[in-house]
Order: structure tokens, then sequence, then C-alpha cells
């Protein structure tokens, strides 16, 4: 019954105008801030269509979408950078945003977006885009303008990105592989520390050599890596290794921003 409900509504969504929707979203009031958890200025880096698909049984929906990846400004309230969940590590760290088309903005690439969000469920810090909560600016100062200084402001970070990349059966040991982006961070200053936790004893430390990029031969368990390197932030995460299982790592640094001062 549940099934044949959502056929009937994505067919009649199907059948709806997506740009009058659009059009009506554009028009409406923007959302009123004391009703919303986060908003923030943003660039509208990329924006993909895709399908979704819900399947019972033998019984098969699908729908259109769109997601949105953006790399937040500056904004205000909660601070997206916050709710790890939303960042979609794959791309340099662009919120990712998932819309129906009717919520979709009309614009290009570079655009700048106000973001409205509300935390329904606080417990899960799983904010939601309330109707009609991504809005064109024109330019980069019209949050500034419509609720006054930005309350934070976005810093790229470093990340550690680990996948499973092989496993060997009938090992008992694990194995770790490293590359490091972008190649200018992989200089004689660069350094890489692994540690492997310890449940109720100290934990023990393996500092590879300057260019050796395989950890061999490692004991299951959990493991944190450190990388850092001159001018870089560091980046560090913490990973589980299983028996005969290899983890290729990718350290992705990101430059310091270092203020100097001048000399009185």
């Amino acid at each position: 019954m549940r099934i044949s409900i959502l056929l009937t509504l994505v067919a009649a969504a199907c059948g709806y105008s997506v740009a009058t929707a659009q059009l009506r979203c554009e028009r409406k009031p923007r959302p009123d801030t004391a009703a919303v958890d986060l908003i923030f200025q943003a660039e509208l880096s990329r924006a993909e269509r895709y399908t979704e698909m819900l399947m019972v049984d033998t019984t098969r929906a699908t729908w259109p979408m769109g997601r949105l990846l953006l790399r937040p400004r500056h904004g205000w309230k909660v601070e997206p950078q916050t709710l790890p969940d939303w960042w979609d590590d794959d791309t340099l760290g662009y919120f990712m945003i998932s819309v129906t088309p009717e919520e979709a903005p009309r614009l290009r690439p570079g655009s700048q977006v106000l973001v409205y969000m509300q935390d329904r469920h606080p417990a899960e810090d799983i904010p939601e885009l309330v109707e009609c909560g991504i809005r064109a600016a024109p330019d980069t100062t019209l949050g500034m303008r419509l609720y006054g200084p930005p309350q934070w402001r976005f810093t790229p970070r470093s990340m550690i990105l680990a996948a499973r990349c092989g496993l060997r059966l009938r090992e008992s040991t694990g194995e770790i592989r490293l590359t490091i982006e972008p190649p200018a961070a992989r200089s004689p200053y660069m350094s890489v520390v692994l540690f492997a936790l310890g449940r109720g004893r100290p934990d023990s430390v393996i500092a590879p050599a300057f260019g050796v990029d395989t950890l061999p031969r490692l004991a299951p368990g959990a493991y944190r890596l450190w990388v850092r390197s001159l001018g870089y932030q560091v980046g560090d995460d913490t990973s589980r290794l299983s028996p005969g299982e290899i983890l290729c790592v990718r350290a992705r640094l990101v430059l310091s921003r270092v203020t100097l001062t001048p000399w009185p």
C-alpha cells in the first residue's frame, strides 16, 4: 500500500513543472533566521543529477534528484564544518547536499548561494535543508548585509583518507600504503608517524624513513596516522587494520596560513 502511494507521488512529481517550482522558490521570502539552525554563504562548485531508488520486495520506485557540492565561505549559527558526515572527502572537503529538482537553484558553477538548514534531530546532528533553503546571492557580501558580521569562517583542513585496496588471504598481518598530495608537500621536511593504539598499555610508535611509502607486516589493530610537512597543516586520522588487509591511505595536506606581524 505504501509503495503504491509512493509511486503515485513520484508520478505526480515527475509531471509537475520543475521550472515553475524553481521560480516559486526564487520569489519566496527568505527563511526566518529564528526558525533555522545553520546559515552560511557558499560557492556552488558543481551540480550533478542522479536517480534515487527505493526497492521493497519486487516493487521498485525511482525519482530524479540533484547533488550540490558547495564550498562554504562564512556563516552564522552552527558551523557546518563541525558536522563531519556532511563532508565529501573525495572532493577535498566540499559540503554536499542532495535536493529535489524543484529546489535546485538555476545557477551556474561558481555562483554564490545562501544555505538555510534546520537541525530537526539534535541528538544525531543531522540538519535538513528547509523548504527553498538554497537561495541565490549576487555577491559574497549579501549574507553580511542581511545578518551582520560572520560568526565563523571556513578554514580548509588537511585530510587523511583511508580505504581498503587489497586483501591477502591466510595472512596474519596487514599493510598500509601511503600517498602524499600535493606533490610539493613531499619534501625532506615531511614526517610520517604511525601510532599503534594499545589497549591498557602505552601506544607504540612507528616512524618510517623519508621516502618509505609502504608499511608492511603490521599487527592487526587500531592505528593513528600522523603526517606533517613544513608549511602545511598536520593531517591525522585513526583506522583499524584487519589480518591480511591492505589499506591505501591518501594524505591531502593543506597549506598553513601564517600571519606575520611587523616588528615595532
